[in-house]
């Protein structure tokens, strides 16, 4: 708890895919998260993915997220790099429903 609450800081870091795994409590809904939905080139999803899968680990919190699409269960800790945070498992939104967030191209810029 603690920790969320040091997040929200002066100088958080940009959170990627914020309110997706929250759909029911967020300013997001089904269709709003279809809208991210793109056909991208392999190659840049497999550079996504890996950078999603990396990063610097928090501790883990009490519970897990789920996919709002599929009900696929998610991670219970953030992953952190480049000044953005993202949910363990969040590379799901990318291979399996072709959602792509602006932020996802600040963090692969430097991989593959």
């Amino acid at each position: 708890m603690f920790a969320s609450l040091f997040r929200r800081g002066l100088n958080a870091p940009t959170r990627i895919f914020q309110g997706f795994d929250h759909v029911s409590n967020s300013r997001f809904s089904r269709s709003k998260i279809r809208s991210f939905q793109v056909v991208l080139p392999k190659a840049k999803i497999e550079a996504a993915v890996a950078a999603l899968k990396g990063g610097q680990l928090d501790e883990p919190e009490l519970l897990y997220a789920t996919c709002p699409l599929c009900q696929y269960r998610l991670g219970c800790r953030d992953h952190r790099a480049k000044g953005l945070i993202w949910l363990d498992g969040s590379e799901h939104y990318v291979q399996e429903h072709g959602l792509w967030v602006p932020e996802l191209d600040r963090l692969i810029v430097g991989e593959g």
